[in-house]
């Protein structure tokens, strides 16, 4: 992301006594090199150039985004008898302010020569990580806005924990997280000099999960027991009243029985759930529902382990996630 907010002003009065506006408008070559204080040159740098009111502001935009790419030179032609501003600009670089005048009476009025040069920031390395509730590290599907509250200057970065973020010492920054599934987060920091340990940020899940209470299935049967249903009526409401809202139904099986059977009853029952939501007006597009077997047990009745009846039940449970998509 470009830097737009650190740049370098010049003020061109290209004016000149010799030309009548009746003989038609003079112009006036611009050219020059963009330098590091070594004098190297400096690549992809930018630039923008915009005609300055005789009170000093900017009027118009005259070209936008010019990208000096080779061997950072630039040249261009301006009008005779205006002010222009050229705001030169590189990421990560800081450059001074200067002024320059063209005399009227100048014999070399017709070219301006102009080296330019840019200062890198002293910046440090910061790291962040960004994690669920759950402490699960989201880093590389979050995205961050950064703003330099001195400058101004605004960054949009994709994160990942293992690459750091360039940014200015002793800086307030605002930084606002966000993430597909989770819930923006807002925060301002100042980055310290001498402590460079990674900055934790904990994002909080935009969907609500919950395990229903009732489960409406007889011993190795699917449909559903109507008579249980009321906590799936409590659930069509609050769908029917939040029409952006989507729902995650999963079911999950007890270990008695074979595994790929305890999968496929877990598939038929999450199916029936889905096919009485749609009947009561959920549209089949805001519905997902799947089983899982036993491949999440909830206590230590695996395979082979004896339990009680009561043991066993706990595995057997409908789990609902109510998410925005």
């Amino acid at each position: 992301m470009i830097d737009r907010n650190i740049f370098l002003v010049f003020f061109f009065l290209l004016t000149s006594n010799h030309f009548s506006p009746l003989l038609g408008q003079q112009r006036v070559k611009v050219k020059g090199a963009i330098l590091t204080a070594q004098n190297k040159s400096l690549r992809k740098v930018e630039l923008d150039i915009f005609k300055v009111s005789e009170d000093q502001k900017l009027e118009f935009q005259i070209h936008k985004q010019i990208k000096l790419l080779k061997n950072s030179m630039f040249e261009f032609s301006l009008d005779k008898g205006c002010t222009y501003a050229f705001r030169f600009y590189k990421n990560q670089y800081y450059t001074t302010p200067s002024i320059i005048y063209l005399p009227s009476s100048s014999s070399t009025d017709d070219q301006v020569m102009l080296n330019v040069f840019l200062e890198p920031k002293n910046l440090i390395k910061q790291h962040f990580i960004i994690k669920s509730e759950e402490g699960q590290d989201i880093s590389k599907e979050t995205t961050v806005r950064v703003l330099n509250k001195i400058s101004n200057e605004k960054l949009y970065l994709k994160l990942d924990s293992l690459n750091p973020i360039l940014l200015e010492p002793a800086i307030d920054y605002e930084f606002e997280f966000s993430h597909s599934s989770h819930s923006s987060k807002k925060t301002e920091l100042k980055i310290s000099e001498d402590d460079n340990t990674p900055i934790e940020v904990s994002l909080k899940s935009r969907s609500e999960k919950l395990r229903l209470k009732e489960f409406f299935f007889a011993v190795n049967k699917w449909e559903l027991q109507l008579d249980r249903v009321y906590e799936l009526t409590k659930l069509i409401d609050q769908l029917l009243e939040n029409p952006s809202l989507n729902v995650q139904i999963v079911c999950h099986e007890d270990a008695r029985g074979d595994d790929d059977y305890n999968l496929w009853l877990s598939t038929k029952r999450a199916e029936a759930v889905s096919s009485y939501l749609i009947k009561k007006g959920i549209t089949a597009n805001r519905i997902i529902a799947f089983g899982k077997g036993e491949q999440e047990l909830v206590n230590e009745c695996s395979n082979g382990i004896r339990c009680s009846n009561e043991k066993h039940k706990e595995n057997q449970r409908i789990e609902i996630e109510l998410f925005l998509p």
